[in-house]
């Protein structure tokens, strides 16, 4: 099914100039000019499954993510998803869209010609050479399509990990890792090294035999399902340790950009066992279930934040506020916007004052923020022959 996609009541090229112009003013550049280091993971339904509520396990599940305070920005990230579809989450990071207006699936569907995204950034701003990698089929979602309009030079798949590591038949976390470290070797200290990242290992589902059980539920809930995406999520978080250890002894200034693509589809009844009141209402259902975490890590001293509550398509401005770059006007906007919208799914969105709305509701208070995200939207995704393109390049 393909969808269509209208534009937005009032929309023209002039009405999404006239929106960004504002913000454009704005990007000029801010701290340094080079960039460090940006190494981005999408880890395949990496999420904190504590936020539902407690239960206890024999030994922790993620003690080194625990670990991460210093030198962090950390928190939720909102997810237009559940158990699935990852590459919605993917184009969220990277284009800094939001799926809020977009039925289906983005790479399947509509994009077809350049787009801007964080990657192109990278590559007009320093020159550096954009890898992305995962370590499955390239033909899965469109991606050996869609990387190289979005600004990927080099895409890495399956078929350079021959004898890794497996578990349940997947490439581990801990090969994957490898291998980025191995590109990172290959090319470092020319320019800055830039890999977008999407792992494999904790696809479902979750019911394959292969996985060493020694973290074990301790109290009596039926739920093999969860127990075993326990065990994989420790595998994960060893592999991220190892990962964040080798870049912190490294000279070059290095962020890594980690985060989950969605939750695990793993038994309801797990969910309902750890959650007291297991009233799902429409807002907890919808957002709720759709909650990852993220981290962003400097090998280098940086103020921290480990409270931060986002969507995904926020996640590309805060990676290169984080990273002391200058946003341009697109990226400008969509972290305004976000002081106001901390939070926005294709489900609906949270205002900064904590209510829940629909996208379409006239009466919030955000309306006006919302109709200019759809009218600027629509000029970068559909309209492209009148892209406004000064706007997604950093002003000098």
């Amino acid at each position: 099914q393909v969808h269509t996609v209208s534009e937005p009541e009032g929309y023209s090229k002039a009405a999404a100039q006239k929106i960004l112009q504002q913000y454009e003013k704005q990007a000029v550049s801010i701290g340094q000019e080079q960039s460090p280091n940006l190494i981005m993971i999408m880890n395949e339904a990496f999420s904190d499954l504590r936020v539902w509520g407690d239960f206890q396990t024999n030994q922790a599940v993620m003690p080194f993510w625990d670990s991460l305070q210093q030198n962090t920005v950390k928190g939720f990230a909102q997810s237009s998803v559940y158990g699935g579809y990852t590459a919605n989450s993917e184009f969220e990071f990277l284009t800094g869209c939001t799926k809020a207006f977009l039925p289906g699936n983005p790479y399947l569907e509509y994009i077809h010609t350049k787009t801007p995204s964080l990657l192109w950034d990278m590559k007009n701003r320093q020159g550096s050479f954009i890898y992305a990698m995962h370590p499955y089929n390239a033909s899965g979602y469109n991606r050996n399509r869609v990387y190289p309009l979005i600004g990927v030079d080099s895409f890495v798949t399956k078929e350079e990990f021959v004898g890794a590591k497996k578990v349940r038949g997947l490439i581990s976390d801990e090969a994957d890792y490898d291998k980025m470290i191995d590109l990172y070797e290959q090319q470092k200290g020319n320019k800055p090294f830039v890999m977008f990242n999407v792992t494999m290992q904790n696809h479902s589902p979750f019911d394959a035999a292969g996985v060493s059980k020694d973290i074990k539920l301790g109290y009596n809930i039926n739920a093999p399902q969860a127990v075993q995406y326990l065990n994989m999520l420790r595998k994960s978080d060893d592999a991220l340790k190892e990962l964040v250890t080798y870049f912190k002894n490294v000279k070059e200034p290095t962020l890594i950009i980690f985060f989950g693509d969605h939750e695990p589809k793993i038994e309801e009844s797990f969910y309902e066992e750890i959650e007291k009141d297991y009233k799902l209402d429409e807002i907890y259902e919808n957002l709720m279930k759709r909650n990852t975490q993220f981290v962003i890590w400097a090998n280098y001293d940086m103020k921290s934040d480990n409270n931060m509550y986002i969507s995904a398509n926020r996640m590309s401005s805060l990676v290169l506020e984080t990273a002391g770059l200058a946003q341009n006007g697109y990226q400008q906007f969509v972290s305004e916007f976000s002081k106001k919208v901390p939070i926005i799914t294709k489900k609906g969105y949270i205002g900064e004052d904590g209510n829940f709305y629909k996208t379409g509701d006239k009466t919030s208070p955000y309306y006006e923020w919302i109709h200019n995200y759809d009218i600027i939207q629509y000029n970068n995704i559909f309209d492209t022959k009148n892209r406004v393109q000064d706007l997604y390049k950093i002003a000098q």
